[in-house]
């Protein structure tokens, strides 16, 4: 999993990738108000939500929106990043599937009938 907090002067923004749910994530809290009401957002919470890095925040600038967070100024490189952290942190099904890469012959366990 990687994380960002992301600059603001009233709330808590942080965004990054959730490795084991295969997504991009924010979560935006309120820490003045009581633990019921702080959560304002949080996206990114189902297996495979958001893959896309750019579609990701343009989506989520639209949630702020909605919130009336309209100050928040995402860098110029934060999409870059976002993908490079997704391309080193993706999940491997593979392995969750039973598709394990091949090991020399001389490390297999031959289960094979008598």
């Amino acid at each position: 999993m990687t994380q960002h907090q992301i600059k603001h002067d009233l709330y808590e923004i942080r965004i990054g990738w959730d490795t084991p749910l295969n997504t991009f994530f924010c979560s935006a809290l309120d820490p003045n108000q009581d633990d019921e009401e702080q959560v304002l957002i949080w996206i990114g919470t189902n297996f495979d939500e958001y893959q896309n890095a750019r579609q990701f925040l343009d989506g989520l600038k639209q949630q702020m929106e909605k919130h009336g967070i309209t100050d928040v100024i995402f860098p110029d490189s934060l999409v870059e990043t976002l993908e490079r952290e997704q391309r080193e942190n993706q999940r491997d099904d593979r392995a969750l599937a039973g598709e394990f890469r091949d090991f020399p012959e001389e490390n297999r366990n031959d289960c094979a009938d008598d």
